[in-house]
C-alpha cells in the first residue's frame, strides 16, 4: 500500500512498530502433570505483562517436585527461557546446602536438580528473579514508549483470559 502511495507522491501511511516476540518451544503449565498452559487459567502461566509480585506468586505455587527434572515447569522456564535469553542463572542457597551457585550450562542445572543438590524453593526464587528481569524491558516499553505501546498493551490484555 505504501509503495503505491510513494509512486503517486502521496503521504505515506504511518506504520505501528511491530512488537518483538521471544519464541521458544511449548512450555509446561505451571501446575505440573499433564496440565497445559491455558489463557483461561491465569495461574498456569507467566504473562509478559505480569508484575514482579505476580510472577513470584505464580512461580512459588508452581509444581516443582524435588529431584524431578522430567516434568518440571520451573526447570523448564529456567533452561528454555531464562538461561538462553538472560545468561547464567544464580541460585542462592544456604551455606549448609553449599552456598550460592551460578549455572552457565543447562545440563549442569538439570543434573544438580536430579541429584537433589538444588532445592525447589531455591530454584523457584532464582526463576522468579530471572523472569522479572527479562520482563522488565516489556514493562518499560509499556510504561515509557509513546509509539503505539498503549495499543499493543490493550491488545495483550484483551488476549489474556478467554473464560
Amino acid at each position: 500500500d505504501n509503495k503505491k502511495r510513494a509512486k503517486k507522491k502521496q503521504p505515506l501511511k504511518p506504520r505501528l512498530q511491530k512488537p518483538v516476540i521471544i519464541s521458544h518451544g511449548m512450555l509446561k503449565g505451571l501446575k505440573g502433570g499433564d496440565v497445559k498452559m491455558s489463557k483461561s487459567d491465569p495461574n498456569s502461566a507467566v504473562f509478559v505483562d505480569d508484575a514482579d509480585k505476580d510472577v513470584a506468586r505464580k512461580i512459588k505455587k508452581a509444581f516443582c517436585e524435588f529431584g524431578n527434572a522430567d516434568n518440571n515447569p520451573v526447570l523448564d522456564y529456567a533452561t528454555r527461557i531464562i538461561m538462553p535469553w538472560a545468561g547464567p542463572l544464580l541460585v542462592h542457597r544456604s551455606e549448609e546446602e553449599g552456598g550460592d551457585i551460578t549455572y552457565t550450562e543447562t545440563e549442569a542445572l538439570i543434573q544438580d536438580f536430579k541429584e537433589e543438590k538444588v532445592h525447589p524453593k531455591d530454584l523457584k526464587a532464582a526463576v522468579a528473579t530471572g523472569l522479572g528481569s527479562l520482563l522488565q524491558c516489556v514493562r518499560d516499553y509499556f510504561d515509557n514508549d509513546t509509539n503505539g505501546s498503549k495499543a499493543v498493551q490493550e491488545a495483550v490484555l484483551k488476549a489474556r483470559v478467554t473464560r
